[in-house]
């Protein structure tokens, strides 16, 4: 893997890809005990340069290691063959969100990010979802709102 420290800020190429829907991103977590997780995310924007909200179920794990230990990696993967992680702290700011009483608004904000590629395999599209029925749609579109409405409060 070739990896670079891109910085500190969430610069508008960042900011567009994390605000592209159905786009599915990462979010790594430590435990108590050390012991690393991983979720998928599918409810995420950039607020800012410094920091993007996410909403997570209040049962996920990872929300819970969150909670704790507050040190996240969140990770996308660029249709342009890389990938990013940012490197961050979390905080609760929303809970629960107005969408669903099980879901909670989480920010992070950036410590720093690195871009990765491989010398041996193509990201070539990313990781894109597609909701299954108009339900979960609208559910999206309702919890994107809400994340574009908490944006501008904070």
């Amino acid at each position: 893997m070739i990896s670079e420290l891109v910085g500190t800020k969430l610069g508008k190429e960042i900011q567009d890809k994390l605000n592209q829907q159905d786009s599915l991103a990462f979010l790594a977590t430590v435990d108590l005990n050390n012991i690393p997780s991983l979720t998928a995310i599918s409810f995420f924007i950039a607020k800012d340069e410094e920091s993007l909200l996410l909403a997570i179920h209040k049962d996920n794990p990872n929300y819970r290691n969150l909670v704790k230990s507050k040190k996240v990696i969140f990770s996308i993967y660029n249709d342009n063959d890389s990938y990013l992680h940012i490197f961050g702290r979390a905080g609760v700011v929303k809970a629960p969100s107005d969408t669903h009483p099980l879901m909670n608004i989480v920010r992070i904000d950036v410590i720093n990010i690195k871009s990765e590629r491989s010398s041996y395999f193509s990201v070539i599209q990313g990781v894109k979802i597609k909701f299954k029925d108009e339900k979960s749609k609208r559910f999206r579109t309702a919890m994107l709102s809400e994340l574009k409405k908490v944006a501008t409060q904070l």
